[in-house]
């Protein structure tokens, strides 16, 4: 089975894939940093994903656009709203 793809779909994943990966590393750092005493391999993970955050923050602005922040800010605005959704259906009537 062959699928092709137009630009707008192939421009729409590699946005969606930059966000992720970004997210990604972004949560790993932090993840890191809240660990109490780093052992050495952790810290040459954190030093690395940090320069790799910034490799990545260069891509997406090249491949996203100067405005990839706010699209990234979009997400979690999006995610934010679907939970307060959720959790709004799962309270009783009552309330």
């Amino acid at each position: 089975m062959k699928v092709e793809l137009n630009s707008d779909a192939v421009d729409a994943i590699f946005r969606s894939i930059f966000i992720e990966d970004y997210k990604m590393l972004k949560s790993d750092i932090q993840n890191l940093k809240d660990i109490p005493e780093l052992a050495p391999y952790q810290k040459e993970d954190l030093k690395a994903n940090k320069k790799y955050l910034d490799a990545m923050e260069t891509l997406m602005t090249y491949y996203i656009g100067y405005n990839w922040e706010s699209e990234v800010n979009i997400n979690k605005e999006k995610k934010k709203k679907k939970a307060k959704k959720k959790s709004k259906k799962e309270l009783p009537e009552e309330l």
